[in-house]
């Protein structure tokens, strides 16, 4: 979803070109800009929603993992240990969130900019 975002926020940067043309006949009328922007809000709220849930069940992961290690025991099972993988995982989701959210903003702030 976020790869498509990405793509989506470049086409973003063709209509604004295109927007600013001089000609009055190649220009897109409010209705198209208004889709365009509506389709990335969708976008960016279904990946607002995957990206959370993603996070909820890799923090109930590390969390298991954590209540797992009996504590100032020597841990034997390697399964139970928290690798910074997990972590690095959880800030990914994380950051996957902040981003769909900080697009999502952008966008309601067009939407409310062109109407």
């Amino acid at each position: 979803m976020l790869c498509f975002r990405v793509y989506w926020a470049f086409r973003y940067r063709r209509l604004a070109k295109h927007l600013q043309a001089p000609t009055l006949e190649i220009n897109a009328n409010k209705e198209d800009v208004i889709q365009v922007l509506r389709v990335g809000l969708i976008v960016s709220l279904v990946g607002l929603l995957i990206a959370f849930v993603a996070s909820e069940e890799t923090v109930a992961v590390v969390l298991a993992k954590a209540l797992a290690q009996p504590q100032g025991v020597a841990v034997y099972n390697p399964e139970t240990v928290i690798r910074s993988l997990d972590i690095f995982v959880l800030l990914a989701n994380v950051n996957m969130i902040g981003a769909h959210f900080f697009g999502g903003l952008t966008l309601l702030a067009l939407l409310n900019w062109i109407e």
